[in-house]
């Protein structure tokens, strides 16, 4: 296969980006019962609100530092957005 096919070729999820849509799901939860949006929560640390976007739909990672800015922004342990959140029974 030529190398620029091979560079093309996408490339396996590691275990860091497997858990890209868990912490977006948990950042766009925590996001809303606060009721905040994107344009809101994005101003509060500064940055373009479509790495918010891109972030909750599962499409970036965000840094650690940035998850930290996140979870100050939400006032709350930076461990909320990174953990599987377990479903409560209604």
């Amino acid at each position: 296969m030529p190398s620029s096919a091979m560079a093309r070729r996408k490339r396996p999820l590691t275990e860091a980006h497997a858990m890209a849509p868990i912490i977006g799901a948990n950042i766009r939860n925590e996001r809303v019962l606060r009721g905040l949006t994107q344009q809101e929560l994005a101003a509060k640390i500064g940055i373009h609100p479509a790495r918010i976007s891109e972030a909750e739909r599962g499409l970036h990672e965000p840094r650690v530092g940035r998850l930290q800015q996140i979870a100050a922004a939400l006032n709350i342990p930076i461990n909320q957005l990174i953990m599987r959140q377990r479903r409560k029974n209604r």
